[in-house]
């Protein structure tokens, strides 16, 4: 008798709305890819810890129900997932640079540049207080905005060059901020 293959997930789905798994379940069942969702940050904790190994890919809802009590807490999700996002960039080697709003978050980020091979120059929050994320690599700009919900990534050589223009010219006056 054969024993049943158990297939790790490697796509973990933290998103406390039903829509939202019905629509993955039926994009990502169809391409036979197997993946796992969570609805409370509890639970997603758990299944990441249980599934670390083989997760590839994370579908975070960055404003989830915290534990099914109707709060919701941005980056609250995952608490271990983007410290060991940074140490795996900085072990790849991939250096970067970020202007951040100058907060209590940021000057405790900024303290472990080094660490994490990061760059970081603070511009005055009330004058700076941004919270998309903007990454620009190869060719091409991710725009994550969390509190939207909304993420894009544009692929385009031009794009991408002005957007690194428009950095350098930020990060040029964020040093003297």
């Amino acid at each position: 008798m054969d024993t049943p293959q158990v297939i790790e997930p490697i796509v973990l789905l933290i998103d406390d709305d039903d829509t939202v798994h019905r629509t993955v379940k039926r994009f990502l069942g169809s391409s036979s890819t197997p993946w796992i969702g969570a609805k409370t940050t509890t639970e997603a904790r758990q299944l990441y810890d249980k599934h670390k190994a083989t997760l590839k890919i994370i579908l975070l809802d960055a404003c989830v129900d915290a534990d099914g009590k109707g709060e919701h807490k941005t980056f609250d999700t995952l608490p271990k997932y983007f410290p060991g996002y940074y140490q795996r960039r900085a072990k790849k080697g991939v250096a970067i640079r970020a202007i951040l709003p100058d907060t209590p978050e940021s000057r405790e980020r900024q303290s472990r540049d080094e660490k994490e091979l990061r760059e970081s120059r603070l511009v005055p929050a009330k004058a700076y207080d941004f919270s998309p994320e903007i990454n620009i690599y190869d060719d091409k700009v991710a725009i994550i905005s969390l509190a939207e919900k909304l993420g894009i990534i544009i692929e385009s050589k031009e794009i991408a060059e002005a957007h690194k223009k428009i950095f350098e010219l930020a990060w040029k006056g964020a040093e003297n901020a």
